[in-house]
């Protein structure tokens, strides 16, 4: 018990020197997911994102269309920029990207995408969202904006301002494409850091996985929680090796480089979110 009591008090220390730069975390239980709304009232909403996606109650619905997914020079690597944000690691790439089609008119802009991973070791926990209960051990978010608004800032203000692409990874053969992220990692431990590289989002997402995918009206799955959201989440999932796995969750830290505690990231998902009687449509070629 003794034990037990003095671990409980020093990860309550790490987590609150670590609140000072933000408002809410994963781990904490007075800034964790279950208190978001408590500073961020629509995480409290009906609408929310993640959910548990079952996929004998998904409608396929024939006026969905295919996604469309477009860059100018496709295959080509580019410039673009990994910055570890204190929640995840997130990229942002220098070429513009698109994506079309589903059920909506627009075209979306790419902002930039960022990963949800389990603790070192956990290949069950990890993903955001669930297919009939199952976890992946990790999801990628490919987040877009409408592109009828003139910056992503000004489009998260308007209900048809977002889509997300939801890609969950399982444990097989190394990913050569999530290796030149990985190889990243050392030079962005901590909040705030950042470094360049160069990469082709084409050759991370290949075209076959967007023939099937789930679609609902939801959620940002962080604080404010805006209720903004068409996720199309693909039901097929990339591959990464273990190693790489392992790598990822032992990279990062959640806290600056100069705190006196260092919080390592990991277990940064949300939990599942009730589905409140929302429809989830399902897309296959």
């Amino acid at each position: 018990m003794k034990y037990t009591l003095f671990f409980f008090t020093w990860n309550f220390m790490a987590v609150g020197l670590s609140r000072a730069d933000h408002d809410w975390c994963y781990i904490e239980l007075s800034c964790g997911p279950s208190a978001w709304a408590n500073k961020f009232p629509m995480c409290g909403n009906t609408h929310q994102s993640p959910i548990n996606i079952e996929t004998a109650s998904a409608k396929v619905n024939p006026d969905m269309k295919p996604l469309i997914f477009e860059s100018p020079s496709q295959h080509k690597t580019r410039e673009a920029t990994v910055t570890n944000n204190g929640h995840s690691f997130d990229v942002k790439l220098k070429e513009d990207y698109t994506l079309r089609g589903a059920l909506h008119p627009a075209i979306f802009k790419l902002k930039s995408f960022h990963f949800h991973f389990g603790a070192p070791g956990r290949l069950t926990k990890g993903s955001e969202h669930r297919i009939n209960k199952k976890a992946y051990p990790m999801e990628m978010h490919i987040v877009f904006y409408n592109s009828n608004y003139k910056s992503a800032d000004e489009a998260m203000q308007h209900d048809d301002g977002l889509a997300v692409l939801g890609v969950f990874f399982e444990v097989g053969a190394k990913n050569y494409v999530m290796q030149t992220i990985i190889d990243q990692l050392p030079n962005i431990k901590y909040k705030g850091q950042s470094a360049v590289f160069s990469m082709s989002l084409d050759d991370l997402l290949p075209r076959r996985l967007l023939s099937s995918y789930y679609g609902y009206k939801g959620s940002l799955t962080t604080p404010p929680c805006t209720e903004n959201v068409a996720w199309r989440v693909l039901a097929q999932p990339l591959k990464i090796s273990k190693k790489q796995l392992k790598t990822i969750t032992k990279s990062l830290y959640y806290t600056r480089a100069n705190d006196h505690h260092k919080e390592r990231m990991w277990n940064n998902y949300r939990p599942v979110q009730p589905l409140n009687k929302r429809v989830v449509s399902h897309y296959l070629k």
